[in-house]
């Protein structure tokens, strides 16, 4: 009897594995105004989509620790820790309670293309720890 293909989940989605997926999980922390590129938590080093493949955001952790207001854009960028490229999701608004740590789950659907970097700007230089977490696969 064949075994039955193993499943991801990652926010409201459902993949059926196949031998060209990784599951990455991606993070940043951010404590003032500018760009940075998402890490590789197994490299601990600026992550990079691969030749020949995508990368597919499909859940987006937002820690805030700082007291007020802020935003941030999330870049598809040809060069590490630069906002060139395109902006592909606007986080804007995001109000911070002393006192409080504030954390929110963001379920998306955002590839990245081969050789692009995924770029977190924060706007509003706030304390934000920041996690990707989404599938590398074939393009």
């Amino acid at each position: 009897m064949a075994e039955a293909p193993a499943v991801i989940t990652l926010g409201k989605q459902k993949f059926i594995r196949t031998s060209d997926m990784a599951v990455k999980t991606l993070y940043i922390r951010s404590t003032a105004v500018g760009t940075l590129t998402m890490h590789d938590s197994l490299t601990n080093a600026n992550y990079q989509v691969g030749a020949g493949k995508v990368f597919k955001l499909l859940e987006i952790q937002l820690f805030l620790t700082e007291v007020g207001a802020g935003a941030f854009n999330i870049y598809e960028a040809d060069t590490a820790d630069t906002a060139d490229g395109s902006i592909r999701m606007v986080l804007e608004n995001w109000a911070q309670t002393a006192g409080f740590v504030q954390g929110v789950v963001i379920d998306c659907d955002i590839d990245f293309a081969a050789t692009k970097f995924p770029n977190w700007n924060d706007a509003g230089a706030r304390d934000a720890t920041v996690i990707f977490r989404g599938i590398e696969m074939d393009a």
